[in-house]
């Protein structure tokens, strides 16, 4: 397999873990009576897997580094778009 579609792989598994967790403690606190949006799941997890792939072209191509930017890549990019669009979700709840 090419090297750019591994490290897209560990980009996507890093962002799985972070929904993963995520639902996980939603479902432990049943805080509100939110439904997960399943659109916006699987666009942080595309996002993810860019983020690890873009990633490893950044930086040595370490898979570690994929993992992480996969994890954290979407927190950040989530971030930025509430500081610019002045927003405290990026989704409607």
């Amino acid at each position: 397999m090419d090297f750019l579609l591994y490290q897209a792989m560990f980009g996507f598994f890093g962002g799985f873990v972070r929904s993963f967790l995520g639902i996980l403690k939603y479902v432990k606190t049943k805080k509100g009576k939110k439904k997960i949006d399943w659109a916006y799941l699987i666009l942080t997890l595309v996002a993810s897997s860019l983020m690890g792939a873009f990633s490893s072209l950044l930086i040595s191509g370490d898979y570690k580094v994929s993992l992480a930017a996969g994890y954290l890549g979407m927190d950040i990019i989530e971030d930025l778009f509430k500081i610019i669009l002045k927003k405290q979700h990026l989704y409607r709840t």
